[in-house]
């Protein structure tokens, strides 16, 4: 992506090496802290409590492309943009949305919604919620934060493993809390921030989890120095 995008109260700045484009939001569009965000090269994904779209070619907005009739009956907490489809955590399941780009894109979105609604007694396999998805292949790492991390293949349906903490088992994840996924392609791993708990590192290849633990320590000079290191599960 060849722009920088700063999004400001009432304005959208589109910066490149040879000029900033200003679009004005309108004013349907409330812009605060809790407002969440997506990018990819055609598109600015806003929710407050509707999903907009900035066309960041035509500069178009596109507004209320969702309502609240699509989101289960839920509460969007998360949005995660992976390939060409948006994922919406509702808490009573996750909406999917198909953002390929097309000349009609809310039309597209309507027509292509897919749910995968949580039903404890006959669909408890699919995510209630999550915090963050990470895709690795075909493979979906969902992290919740009272769920902890799940892994599916090819669909958040197909349900494969949960991580749940067992004692003594290093493949397994000691906290239920996760804020934010990162896949470090270059060493073979997952990072996983949790809320409490410390940074897990979780290797793909032999699915061992190590645990980092912030420690404080204080100098003479009353300096204060932070810093982790591993430690044991």
């Amino acid at each position: 992506f060849n722009c920088e995008v700063k999004v400001k109260k009432s304005s959208v700045e589109l910066v490149t090496l040879q000029k900033k484009r200003t679009i004005n939001i309108p004013q349907e569009i409330n812009i605060n802290k809790e407002t969440l965000f997506e990018i990819n090269e055609n598109y600015l994904f806003l929710f407050d409590k509707n999903l907009h779209i900035i066309d960041l070619k035509s500069e178009r907005f596109i507004l209320n492309v969702t309502s609240g009739d699509d989101y289960l009956d839920g509460k969007i907490s998360s949005i995660k943009l992976i390939d060409d489809f948006l994922y919406m955590s509702t808490g009573n399941g996750i909406v999917r949305l198909n953002i390929s780009p097309k000349s009609n894109v809310k039309k597209q979105i309507k027509e292509n919604l897919k749910n995968y609604e949580y039903n404890e007694l006959f669909n408890n396999k699919v995510p209630k919620s999550f915090s963050d998805i990470e895709k690795v292949k075909n493979y979906f790492y969902v992290g919740s934060e009272n769920e902890g991390l799940s892994l599916y293949k090819n669909n958040l349906e197909n349900l494969i493993h949960r991580f749940d903490y067992k004692k003594g088992d290093n493949k397994t994840l000691s906290s239920k809390s996760i804020v934010k996924i990162f896949h470090d392609d270059i060493d073979k791993s997952l990072l996983l921030a949790t809320r409490g708990s410390g940074l897990f590192r979780l290797n793909l290849k032999d699915s061992i989890f190590i645990c980092y633990k912030l420690l404080v320590c204080s100098i003479a000079s009353g300096l204060i120095i932070e810093f982790c290191q591993p430690a044991k599960l």
